[in-house]
């Protein structure tokens, strides 16, 4: 179901914006079950799960950019199709993550 929001801008125009969260998190499926994959097939820190976190990390990121209630109805919506979700954490020089990722399980 498309939710839309209304936002009124200088100069007397208004900026509808209309959002189906199917397409996103087909997505993101596709990006969380490459990690998986990679993971079980490369071990958790391997180049291959690195990769699928950099690109999971850019898709939050964009997403955010609509809004973070749609961000959060696709990462709610993602966590029923695919259970918990993986750290987008970058992995640091020393071999472990620092940081916190709020969407992470």
């Amino acid at each position: 179901m498309a939710k839309k929001r209304t936002e009124e801008g200088k100069g007397g125009f208004t900026l509808t914006v209309s959002f189906v969260p199917g397409p996103a998190v087909d997505a993101l499926e596709l990006i969380v079950k490459g990690i998986n994959d990679a993971v079980q097939r490369h071990g958790e820190d391997s180049i291959q799960a690195e990769f699928g976190r950099g690109q999971l990390h850019g898709a939050k990121w964009i997403l955010a950019l609509v809004g973070k209630a749609q961000k959060d109805q696709v990462m709610s919506l993602l966590r029923q199709r695919v259970g918990p979700i993986p750290t987008t954490a970058a992995l640091a020089a020393d071999g472990k993550r620092y940081g916190f990722d709020s969407d992470e399980g």
